[in-house]
């Protein structure tokens, strides 16, 4: 009788595993956004002839969905960890999100691996646009003791708020600045360290570097 009992119950167990798949297969369907034109880590130029930079879009703001690319890069997706959709037990994002195409921070340059990560102030905008922006500045930090800093731009025809620097966007939107990094201190639950917010000029080294080790990437490979 006992293993009538537990042979039931795995098959209901093994059944409800097979079901959650297949949910998620069909969710991860739903929720993606491709381009069937462009890569959007490889296809994208980083610079526009005006000196503005190009930035996909992956988290819009007020957002508490995480969704971004994929490592191919023709899809921007709801990530998953464990069969579930992650989503941010915080506040939504406090700006849009996204990274810089054509560039990497390596592990090597004690990175994570991914593109260079951007925060847009302004308007929501919406997963997998791509955003001509203005360099103000840069949020460093650290995760868990990998660089992981966050340059802060504004969309290149904004009519929502008007930047050029950290100072600028101190004047226009008081607040804004503090918010992010108390949102960066505690959305993961856990303590990042924030290190400062730094100008623009060292914003765009850090671009400039990121780009280097994209090109060095894709010689290698």
């Amino acid at each position: 009788m006992k293993k009538i009992i537990i042979i039931v119950f795995l098959n209901l167990f093994l059944f409800k595993l097979n079901v959650n798949s297949q949910e998620v297969n069909e969710i991860k369907k739903k929720y993606s956004v491709s381009n069937s034109e462009i890569n959007f880590l490889h296809d994208i130029s980083l610079y526009n002839l005006d000196g503005s930079i190009n930035v996909v879009v992956e988290i819009p703001s007020g957002s508490i969905e995480k969704w971004e690319v994929n490592q191919v890069g023709n899809e921007i997706v709801l990530n998953l960890k464990v069969n579930n959709f992650r989503h941010i037990n915080y506040l939504g994002y406090p700006a849009n999100y996204g990274f810089i195409p054509k560039t990497l921070l390596p592990y090597e340059a004690n990175g994570d691996g991914d593109s260079i990560d951007v925060l847009i102030i302004g308007n929501q905008l919406q997963t997998g646009q791509i955003v001509r922006c203005n360099v103000i500045g840069m949020l460093e930090m650290n995760d868990q003791n990998l660089i992981d800093n966050k340059i802060l731009c504004i969309e290149k025809n904004s009519k929502a708020i008007k930047a050029n620097s950290i100072d600028d966007i101190r004047k226009v939107a008081p607040g804004v600045l503090e918010i992010i990094e108390i949102w960066f201190k505690n959305y993961k639950g856990e303590t990042m360290e924030i290190i400062k917010y730094s100008k623009k000029n060292i914003a765009k080294k850090f671009i400039s570097d990121g780009n280097n080790y994209y090109l060095k990437s894709i010689k290698k490979n």
